[in-house]
């Protein structure tokens, strides 16, 4: 189903949480992309963020930048200790103009992440950018 595209580390969890999240940066063609495939007008109005779907495990998504720092400030953990695992999903798998399968791809996110990295702060950002507006 998923295909993991990247794992890499990174010293600023907080730059990797800005990207993936990416405020105000859904791109306009990805919203053309999603009405022409029928998608909700009220739904795609409510769409701003690179990220469409948002969860956490041990951390709130909406604070993970902050919540992570405090965690590195109160443990004094340095170095690279921030892992981003990229999943793709192919369009026979999951359908990226419907809103249901985003939420499929982040609680796939969300079960390799407890699988793969129980008991540490992880922050799940399910994004539809890219060739094909496919959620990675």
């Amino acid at each position: 189903m998923a295909t993991i595209g990247k794992i890499t580390q990174a010293t600023s969890g907080t730059a990797a949480v800005r990207y993936a999240e990416g405020k105000e940066k859904l791109k306009a063609s990805t919203k053309q992309f999603l009405l022409k495939s029928g998608v909700d007008s009220h739904v795609v109005d409510q769409l701003h963020d690179r990220a469409v779907v948002k969860s956490g495990m041990n951390i709130d998504p909406e604070f993970a930048s902050t919540q992570m720092k405090a965690t590195r400030s109160a443990f004094g953990t340095t170095g690279k200790e921030t892992v981003r695992v990229i999943q793709s999903f192919s369009t026979a798998d999951l359908n990226p103009a419907n809103p249901k399968d985003w939420q499929k791809a982040n609680e796939i996110g969300y079960q390799l992440a407890r699988k793969a990295f129980s008991g540490h702060q992880v922050a799940i950002y399910t994004q539809l950018d890219g060739t094909g507006h496919k959620p990675p």
